[in-house]
């Protein structure tokens, strides 16, 4: 009874453990929970955005798949995450509106299995707390029924709420029909309001105009208004404008998206015409906006609410910003929510130590049973590998089949690109060239090259083509679906890293992006016309979706096989172990003192059958594992010694052992230099003790956060140190403002211990370096030899001389991948003692505070218009300049002061050069 007991205690002990495993995995896997951020929520590629009589603004955004309300204050009220087929949620939301009752009706497009055709279109209303309410309207489709223009593109794509009604209208093959929900009554009624051959594919967008009117723009770039009493009107159209979305306000005014100039355009009721808003308008917002703007929404106020894929903007009726925003601050309620969460687990932790301490005090307080011991170490061991093999196998299937479909797209595009008539292109110039002979003729070409998406190697692939117009920028010409005109600007088109900008010249490349549509696997090849030359470009892909669909049904299957095996392997464990108990009791105890790090046991043999054979088995083991171990600790002990483990790595040496004087490398890496400042007067206030506690504490810091940005401590000098980072100089100014923000808890601690905060200065540079091993027979020691280390030193000793936190040199700065993340301000040419050539430098600004740090970006272009000047030898502009600074940011006072002398001496010593000569250290 007790042993059976004691098999059911550790079973459950096990079961509760793999529990708060996933558990916690749920927990950090939940998208609510890493939404939540203390510094706010990004908004991430913003899609849609509308407002409410109240003042809430409601965001579409991360592809789609989730929705926000944020108030008049920008504080987030609620989040809907999408990206769900079934249950009480949306999978994709193509547009949004709000009623009196802040109940938000979403537009909901759902895909099939390969993310590839609409099966589905909902209406789905969620109540004023960002709660599922019901399902308004549902229409399905099924494979019959899908043609081209229902690949990821709905039918229902605009929605409004006028008075108690909720309007959506729906552009068909026949025509344009728009049904209607009375929110008092709940009726639903629809009607064909346009007989309109195709329109699904010659519509851009359609707009609530009146009770039996609406407007809409076309592909070639021309908005009508359409009244069932007296028809079809033209009320714009000009070939250098193109329209996209558009609507009309209470006051009878339309505006509309123009996505080929980047601007919003303003139809006043009488005709007139009104461009918005600028290129440079929000610059002074502190942010420069250059993006197409796709949709808009219009308030009771007249305020416009359109987004970029990074900022919501509103714009008063004239044009003038009201607001400008890339996220929203989150309330306290939420982190409370986080916080329950983190506490539900901890509370599940400490259940499970709780009843481990009570299976250990009074389960197993006399005697631990080996049957117990097997469940509690082995299966959770085993388990643990299979989980580990699984994990492997999954990542290497997903990676093989990220290579398959990459080969696969290359494959298609070298075989297309080369089939369709590349001067085909040439007959496509602008948006009125929408469905011309050329564009027919290209379309048909592809749709019969991918055999219409009919057969399973090529069901759920995408093409879109590309063209470079006049103006030199690249746009699309065409989508599977027709829901873009012959020349459609997309944001990501143009950018100088993109694959199309690199494909115009001739190159097939693909890639995996995510953007404001979907997560997306593609390619891009050029498509030549009969003379040579590229006449365009043809991007072939596939939406992730269907890809991240199996995965998760996968790892679905592991994690129930993963149970399945656990159970059965506790079952045959302890029926085995039944049996063996007594004949391996010797073999559990040998175990259970290897365990405890006894490795130089023998057990007595007994007997002459398979267990005897297992015991000397166990002997040899305990020996192998006693000399591999006594051997691992002799070689730690001369690692220890000599060579750090990064220098064996550069020289290509296995082991210590394999070192030998003269051994060296040449290679670039990055040097940093950090010092404390003012260190002397410091350790003259303490004892010799005080002394090398106080920088162990402080190393103790520095060192596992050089460690964790891969670099490496070379040397410590007193209070410096000197690391090396082979990767980049992105890892050392990432361990540099890393340390400088956990000096701020050291600090506290120093104060409370009665001494003065210290401050850290670091000087980095990138170069070529000798590491190589130095010495004698007797004696040898790692170093690294060249004139960039002296140059790293002088930097680090520049930080006084300016007042700044962290200075790099022009080499460095020209070698960052990321410096979008960090604030530079230019420090000028500087020839330091020991150096012949100039060589300009730049103060990383994220190492001050951020007080410090706002108030020097403040100045930071009169401060470089100052060392402009200085560099021009127009010193008393540059004293000038400075000086002016100086009286509006006295926290500067060190850099000003400096250059201020440096302009005295400049004008009194005449200097013909504008470079800070400097003869110290």
């Amino acid at each position: 009874m007790n042993s059976l007991l004691k098999i059911a205690s550790g079973i459950l002990l096990f079961f509760i453990f793999l529990l708060i495993i996933f558990f916690g995995i749920g927990i950090f896997r939940n998208d609510f929970i890493r939404a939540i951020d203390p510094n706010g929520l990004n908004f991430i590629y913003p899609s849609v955005s509308i407002k409410d009589s109240n003042g809430n603004r409601y965001i579409i955004d991360n592809s789609s798949k989730r929705i926000l309300k944020i108030d008049e204050g920008n504080n987030l009220q609620y989040i809907i995450f999408g990206g769900k087929k079934s249950g009480n949620t949306f999978y994709n939301a193509v547009n949004i509106a709000v009623d009196y009752g802040e109940n938000l009706y979403v537009v909901n497009q759902v895909f099939d299995e390969y993310g590839f055709y609409t099966i589905r279109e909902e209406i789905v209303r969620y109540n004023r707390d960002g709660r599922f309410d019901k399902v308004i309207f549902q229409k399905n489709r099924t494979e019959k029924d899908v043609t081209p223009q229902d690949v990821q593109r709905s039918s229902f794509t605009s929605i409004y709420h006028i008075n108690d009604v909720v309007i959506w209208y729906e552009t068909t093959k026949d025509g344009v029909f728009t049904y209607t929900f009375n929110t008092g009554t709940e009726r639903i009624t629809f009607k064909q309001v346009m007989k309109f051959k195709d329109a699904n594919i010659y519509i851009s967008s359609v707009a609530y105009y009146g009770e039996d009117s609406f407007i809409y723009t076309n592909k070639v770039g021309e908005i009508y208004l359409y009244s069932q009493k007296e028809g079809e009107k033209l009320i714009y159209k000009n070939i250098n404008v193109l329209p996209f979305d558009l609507v009309k306000s209470n006051r009878g005014n339309i505006y509309f998206t123009d996505i080929l100039n980047k601007t919003i355009m303003k139809v006043g009721d009488k005709g007139e015409v009104a461009n918005l808003i600028s290129r440079e308008q929000p610059n002074k917002y502190g942010v420069l906006i250059n993006d197409v703007y796709y949709k808009l929404s219009v308030g009771n106020d007249e305020d416009l609410l359109i987004n970029n894929d990074v900022f919501v903007i509103e714009l008063k009726s004239n044009g003038e910003i009201q607001y400008i925003e890339n996220s929203a601050a989150i309330p306290s309620k939420f982190f409370i929510i986080v916080g329950l969460y983190y506490l539900a687990l901890l509370l599940a932790a400490v259940f499970f130590i709780f009843l481990s301490r009570f299976f250990y005090i009074y389960v197993l307080k006399r005697r631990v049973s080996m049957i117990i011991k097997q469940v509690l170490i082995y299966v959770p061991i085993i388990i643990i590998s299979i989980i580990l093999t699984s994990f492997v196998i999954f990542t290497d299937l997903t990676k093989r089949y990220e290579e398959l479909l990459n080969n696969q797209i290359a494959s298609m595009l070298q075989t297309i690109s080369l089939s369709i008539d590349g001067d085909d292109f040439n007959n496509i110039k602008s948006q009125l060239d929408f469905m011309n002979d050329s564009y027919k003729n290209l379309k048909e070409s592809i749709m019969r090259l991918l055999d219409y998406n009919m057969d399973p190697w090529n069901s759920g692939f995408y093409f879109t083509l590309h063209k470079k117009f006049d103006d030199d920028n690249i746009y699309t010409i065409m989508f599977l679906n027709d829901s873009v005109t012959a020349k459609y600007p997309f944001n990501y088109l143009n950018e100088p890293d993109s694959i199309y900008t690199q494909a115009i010249k001739g190159e097939i490349l693909i890639e995996k992006s995510v953007d404001a549509w979907g997560n997306w696997f593609y390619g891009v090849a050029p498509v030549f016309d009969s003379k040579g030359n590229i006449a365009g470009l043809l991007e072939i892909g596939k939406d992730n979706v269907a890809f991240e669909t199996a995965n998760k049904k996968l790892l679905w299957k592991i994690i129930r096989n993963i149970v399945i095996i656990a159970i059965v392997m506790i079952i045959v464990l302890c029926i085995v172990s039944y049996y063996m108990l007594r004949a391996l009791r010797d073999l559990k105890e040998g175990a259970s003192k290897i365990s405890k790090g006894q490795h130089d046991i023998s057990i007595p043999t007994k007997g002459n059958d398979e267990l005897a054979d297992v015991t000397i088995s166990f002997n040899n083991m305990a020996k192998s594992v006693n000399s591999f171990i006594n051997d691992i600790t002799s070689l730690n002990r001369a690692y220890h010694k000599f060579v750090p483990e990064e220098f064996l790595k550069f020289l290509n040496k296995e082991s210590i052992m394999e070192v030998e004087l003269g051994d060296q490398i040449e290679k670039e890496m990055t040097i940093m230099f950090s010092d404390i400042v003012g260190f002397t007067s410091i350790s003259e206030q303490l004892t010799p003790e005080e002394n090398f506690n106080f920088l162990n504490s402080y190393l103790s810091l520095v060192g596992p956060s050089v460690r964790e940005n891969s670099g490496f401590i070379d040397k410590y000098i007193g209070d410096s140190i000197m690391a090396l980072y082979p990767n980049g100089p992105d890892d050392a100014l990432r361990t540099a403002t890393e340390i400088l923000a956990l000096l701020n808890n050291f600090n506290k601690k120093l104060a409370a211990k009665g001494y003065q905060p210290i401050g850290v200065g670091f000087g980095i540079h990138t170069g070529t370096l000798m590491l190589g091993i130095l010495g004698e027979k007797q004696r040898v020691d790692s170093t690294v030899i060249s004139d960039n280390v002296n140059l790293t030193s002088r930097l680090e000793g520049l930080t006084r001389k300016f007042g700044a936190s962290i200075i790099i040199s022009e080499t460095t700065y020209d070698k960052l991948h990321q410096r979008e993340l960090y604030v530079f301000r230019n420090l000028g040419l500087v020839r330091v003692k020991g150096k012949g050539n100039n060589v300009r430098i730049y103060e990383v600004l994220d190492g001050l505070g951020s007080s410090l740090k706002k108030e020097r970006i403040k100045y930071l272009e009169f401060f470089e218009k100052g060392i402009e000047a200085y560099e021009k030898l127009d010193f008393v502009r540059s004293y000038s300049l400075f000086s002016a600074i100086l009286k509006k940011c006295p926290s500067d006072v060190v850099a000003l002061e400096f250059y201020m002398n440096m302009c005295k001496k400049a004008l009194k010593e005449k200097l013909s050069e504008g470079v800070l000569i400097l003869t110290d250290k």
